[in-house]
């Protein structure tokens, strides 16, 4: 990880993106969730909920562009939100269109590591 200045003069982090899949991987491992071949399927849903202790919403209401989001708020723990067209359309119908269940597990993941990166910012007194 490296700190860089952006443009207004506010203080950044960049990680390569190989240090981004060792963190992940770490986190993952850290959990006990890190795929074997007796479970290659990662509970992505637990992961957020017991391992990083966020709240997570699978209904939010979202614009209809926002597949998810993740908020951080001082003294709290993160909120991950997902949007519930999102989640209806992978989770509860008997037919998922192709792709939509990946989707929404490439979402729930992709907030995680919001979470997982970037909750050190909103941590900091």
């Amino acid at each position: 990880m490296k700190t860089y200045r952006g443009p207004e003069g506010d203080e950044r982090i960049w990680f390569e993106d190989d240090e981004i899949e060792q963190i992940m991987e770490d986190e993952l491992r850290r959990a006990g969730l890190w795929p074997n071949p007796d479970s290659s399927i990662i509970d992505v849903e637990t992961f957020i909920e017991a391992h990083l202790k966020a709240s997570l919403d699978q209904y939010a209401k979202l614009d209809s562009d926002v597949l998810g989001l993740t908020e951080f708020r001082p003294g709290a723990a993160p909120h991950v939100r997902i949007n519930r067209d999102l989640t209806g359309s992978a989770m509860d119908n008997e037919w998922c269109p192709p792709g939509i269940h990946g989707r929404w597990r490439a979402t729930l993941a992709h907030e995680a590591s919001h979470v997982v990166l970037h909750r050190m910012l909103f941590e900091l007194n």
